[in-house]
């Protein structure tokens, strides 16, 4: 075996096999080690570990680097790290698409992160994969963030006939066996827009943009009764619950709506920290009016119970800032809420976000 082979095998095999868990002690005092070769499924098949690169292309790494955030360095580290048992993911991955004749997962590929989700592309023995997504403690409250999306991607999906990957498996419970809330959905086919988008004659990027415009207008022919995010019904309490919460301008039976409801935004500054355990209007709300002015009432509200004087330099870099002062500006802010009413649309529509699997026909 050339000697460079020979090298990279020896990294990969080190990797596969570092200590990642302690056992129990047993009476010799000899600490015992667990690694992910040794808990693998019955074929006892060592998935490979790899991750994308800002050049993208890939590198092997050891199963700590799939839990930490490596795309860049923030800050507050520790709220972008994620562990959880990736024995059990890959057994529910196997699961979802045992039908299609996998038994265990060959390779484990870290995508580039995101602000708010690890996430991984499955390989099984058959080919076939399996894209895996877990959302980081940043990303705000994991139950809903999870719950909410999964019912979203539905509507679109099964309601509004708009393409987007179908889910074959998902826990927003993290009691769960992964330990940790996921989403398990096919590959989406195709490759990021923005790598084709230079490369297509002007027919072609006109077609792509009516495609997209097409997709805006389904989404505008939907009306909510209330703002908040979409949700199964039985996913959100029931005082959460109206009738006709969702309506749509086509005919549609009423049981195909009625399976979704409209419930808490889950905007990560409404849930950090101290947050999380306080009584805030998080939604629905009865109108954007209504959403405008919850925005202000929960700062006042965080404000009177948690503030303190502090420095703001941005206003001045001598002077204090006092409490009182944001209070009086956020009463302000409310006097003109009626004409600060934002329109609806959507906000995270880019090259990077789009799939195109062939030029427009």
């Amino acid at each position: 075996m050339p000697p460079k082979l020979w090298t990279c095998s020896l990294r990969r095999w080190l990797l596969a096999n570092r200590p990642i868990a302690y056992q129990h002690t047993p009476p010799s005092t000899v600490a015992t080690f667990t690694t992910l070769t040794e808990r693998q499924n019955a074929n006892h098949v060592m998935p490979i570990l790899s991750a994308e690169r800002s050049n993208g292309t890939s590198e092997d790494i050891s199963e700590e680097e799939l839990y930490r955030y490596t795309r860049n360095r923030w800050m507050h580290m520790s709220e972008r790290y994620l562990k959880f048992d990736l024995q059990e993911l890959l057994k529910a991955a196997v699961t979802s698409v045992s039908s299609e004749g996998a038994r265990y997962c060959t390779r484990v590929f870290k995508c580039r992160e995101g602000l708010n989700n690890k996430a991984y592309l499955l390989t099984m023995d058959n080919g076939s994969e399996v894209f895996a997504k877990l959302p980081s403690p940043i990303a705000g409250p994991a139950y809903y963030t999870t719950a909410s999306e999964v019912a979203t991607r539905e509507f679109l999906r099964g309601v509004l006939n708009i393409p987007t990957p179908r889910i074959v498996a998902w826990s927003a419970d993290r009691n769960n066996n992964v330990g940790a809330e996921y989403i398990l959905e096919e590959k989406a086919p195709g490759k990021p827009l923005g790598s084709l988008w230079y490369q297509w004659p002007m027919d072609f990027k006109l077609e792509m943009i009516s495609q997209i415009v097409e997709i805006e207008r389904q989404l505008a022919s939907t009306k909510f009764v209330r703002s908040g995010c979409i949700y199964f019904r039985e996913d959100i309490p029931d005082n959460m619950c109206c009738d006709n919460a969702i309506l749509t301008s086509g005919p549609l039976d009423s049981s195909v709506l009625d399976r979704f409801q409209l419930g808490p935004l889950v905007s990560s500054g409404l849930w950090r920290g101290v947050r999380a355990s306080m009584d805030l209007n998080r939604g629905p709300y009865n109108g954007q009016l209504e959403f405008v002015e919850a925005m202000a009432t929960n700062e006042i509200r965080f404000i009177e119970t948690h503030a303190h004087p502090r420095k703001n330099y941005h206003r001045s870099s001598t002077e204090t800032e006092l409490p009182d002062e944001v209070l009086d500006l956020l009463n302000r802010y409310l006097q003109l809420a009626s004409a600060m009413v934002p329109p609806s649309g959507t906000d995270d529509t880019d090259f990077a976000n789009a799939l195109a699997s062939r030029p427009p026909s």
